[in-house]
């Protein structure tokens, strides 16, 4: 075969799996129509994809003309992932851990304490899931804090400065781990489950109460890090570092977002901004936002999200983050 037909092929193969991935489940007749390629060739494809389990027999259809005949149905069991979302409770940590197929089905869901963040610890919490039966090909982890080249550089309360989590997992099992800011997750998320315009330039805000906010800037598809992946850090921000931070009420907390808002408004000028603070009343912070002068000075009107369900983003910003540059990549969709 030449290199022209392989290349022909795989673009072929790489159709059909995302189209049967959204449809889920088809005969030959619907996949040569719905994907535009020719009966003869999904007959090859469809060998190739039943043999390595991609999709399966699901049984005979009748027709309205002519004798039944196999659906095939799409395999979200092929693959399944470890989503970890280290998360503050009652100024501790706990982590949640996830596991899931490619339709983002949960098949396993466990909360591990987490108030004693030491890397033996976060090492037995990894051994404890690579003991569950159902086994998943990679593992992705929502941190409170910031990564440069495998090492955190900035973290919640500076417990994980330091830590390299790729070479923790190392020592424990050879699946991959992808690590992201759990800010930057939500943002990515949102914007997902929302159908906001990811080529546009979006600035989102995880702001917990009496914790110090997260900051991301995603511009064209694409996540702003900064040097040594510092961008966004706000406790550093000048609002953030006086005597009575973190806050300890609504009002003062959605004040603090405002002032945040009105300086990336500035700074960035985004088109929208994603704001996430589930423990605090969405109409205080938006009074806070319509009451801030200088916003009101700015030419820059961006639009404004509110993230109601921080867990539900995080999620699906962690499949993202395990999935990206795949075919099953939900940003192909």
């Amino acid at each position: 075969m030449t290199s022209d037909s392989n290349l022909i092929r795989e673009s072929n193969l790489g159709k059909l799996k995302m189209w049967l991935f959204q449809k889920g489940a088809a005969l030959k007749a619907e996949m040569a129509e719905g994907t535009s390629i020719s009966v003869v060739t999904i007959n090859a494809l469809v060998k190739e994809l039943v043999a390595d389990r991609t999709i399966l027999e699901a049984g005979q259809v009748q027709q309205k003309l002519g004798r039944p005949a196999i659906e095939y149905q799409f395999n979200y069991d092929k693959q399944h992932f470890c989503l970890l979302s280290m998360q503050e409770e009652a100024n501790q940590l706990v982590i949640e851990a996830k596991m899931v197929n490619l339709q983002q089905e949960v098949k396993f869901a466990e909360k591990y304490d987490f108030s004693m963040p030491t890397m033996g610890n976060f090492q037995g919490i990894i051994k404890e899931l690579l003991a569950q039966p159902l086994a998943f090909d990679k593992i992705g982890l929502s941190f409170p804090g910031k990564i440069h080249q495998d090492v955190v550089t900035s973290s919640w309360y500076g417990k994980f400065d330091g830590w390299n989590f790729r070479e923790l997992m190392q020592e424990v099992t050879e699946k991959p781990l992808i690590v992201q800011n759990d800010a930057h997750l939500m943002t990515i998320g949102y914007c997902l489950n929302h159908h906001v315009g990811r080529q546009e330039t979006i600035v989102g805000i995880f702001y917990p109460k009496k914790s110090m906010p997260g900051i991301t800037i995603f511009a064209g598809g694409h996540l702003v890090e900064g040097h040594l992946g510092l961008a966004g850090e706000a406790k550093f921000l000048p609002m953030m570092t006086g005597p009575n931070q973190p806050v300890q009420n609504d009002a003062a907390l959605a004040g603090n977002l405002a002032d945040i808002v009105a300086l990336y408004n500035v700074i960035i000028a985004p088109h929208a901004f994603v704001l996430s603070s589930e423990s605090v009343d969405r109409q205080v912070i938006e009074q806070a936002i319509q009451a801030d002068t200088y916003l009101k000075q700015h030419p820059n009107k961006p639009a404004f999200y509110f993230d109601q369900s921080f867990q539900e983003s995080v999620q699906s910003g962690l499949f993202w983050l395990v999935t990206q540059k795949t075919i099953f990549d939900p940003t192909n969709f």
